[in-house]
């Protein structure tokens, strides 16, 4: 029986500029149930509600595609959910691109600070951060080793208003230099800006975690939500506007960017000049592996001339998509 494990592998062609790496879920938290409550639904890095008792999982959410269940309600600016950055599973941005999705509504204006996640530690220097600030500007924050912190944000958001928003935060190294870009409802149109005289070598990695709140000096969570989260997505590489799209009309969900079970992904790259991709991944001894490529995740063509055998370890596939498509999906299958 043949089993299809999609690596949902995205090649970009972006003129001189490098290529993008393509966007992969490491962490995601749903909020369906209380039995779950908070349960890291990739990763496998479990969040705990900390700080009150008022951080509630009820009905809620039925914008974007199927009907969600349920959602997080962080009913007071002191309650969040905490998560441990540094617990094996959990993503590490480093030096690469990385990507966060999410679902929330803010029910009334307050004229205050309101966080929404914060992937950062008890230090003076951020992880990625996301916040509706009192002048309702949404930012979201990237600090980096030197002289580097960068702000992407939307002026002007009128998001306090019972309404459920879809917002999408993407950070690329390959596109230009520190480039972030903040999506909301999945709208194309972004605003970015930076400041910072020196180029990052790394990305500050999360120590600590909170979701629906964010950290003021060091380690006060006090600039939380009031209001319903859900559906928070962290991933590696940059999510493209076709997928944010797609995961904005709930087409295309978190999990269905997850690394699939049986097959682990250990590199990906993409040659500048010549556009060939190289895959590689951990094999099962004696399985044999064909690659299938599609510009659009519906229609898929095996792209492997003979299949690519097992040996227990690494192995490798090159491919150069034909055409010089501005997205290409992979995907490996184990026969």
């Amino acid at each position: 029986m043949r089993k299809s494990h999609s690596l949902a592998l995205a090649v970009l062609s972006l003129g001189s500029a490098l290529a993008a790496e393509p966007a992969v879920t490491r962490n995601f938290w749903d909020f369906e149930s209380e039995s779950s409550r908070f349960l890291d639904r990739v990763g496998g890095v479990n969040g705990t509600v900390t700080a009150a008792t008022t951080v509630l999982i009820g009905d809620g959410h039925h914008t974007g595609g199927a009907a969600m269940n349920a959602v997080a309600t962080i009913a007071s600016s002191n309650d969040y959910v905490a998560v441990n950055g540094t617990s094996s599973g959990f993503h590490q941005p480093g030096m690469g691109a990385f990507s966060v999705s999410l679902w929330f509504r803010m029910p009334v204006a307050t004229g205050a600070d309101r966080g929404i996640f914060d992937f950062s530690g008890d230090t003076v220097t951020d992880g990625p951060q996301m916040l509706l600030t009192a002048a309702n500007s949404l930012n979201f924050r990237v600090d980096g080793s030197g002289s580097y912190n960068l702000v992407a944000a939307l002026p002007g958001s009128t998001v306090e208003d019972g309404q459920w928003h879809f917002v999408t935060a993407v950070y690329d190294p390959a596109l230009t230099t520190g480039t972030l870009k903040v999506y909301l409802d999945g709208s194309t149109v972004t605003s970015s800006a930076s400041r910072g005289a020196t180029a990052a070598t790394a990305i500050v990695s999360p120590e600590k975690c909170w979701l629906g709140t964010f950290n003021v000096g060091t380690t006060a969570q006090v600039k939380g939500l009031n209001g319903d989260l859900d559906d928070l997505a962290y991933y590696s590489g940059a999510l493209t506007e076709q997928q944010i799209g797609q995961l904005h009309a709930g087409t295309l969900q978190p999990g269905d960017l997850a690394p699939p079970a049986g097959i682990t992904l250990t590199s990906y790259g993409r040659a500048d000049v010549t556009g060939e991709s190289t895959l590689k991944w951990l094999s099962v001894d004696g399985t044999e592996y064909t690659v299938w490529g599609s510009t659009d995740l519906s229609e898929w063509t095996e792209v492997t001339v003979s299949p690519v055998e097992g040996t227990g370890s690494e192995v490798e596939f090159s491919h150069t998509p034909p055409g010089s498509p501005s997205a290409y999906f992979y995907q490996v299958r184990d026969n």
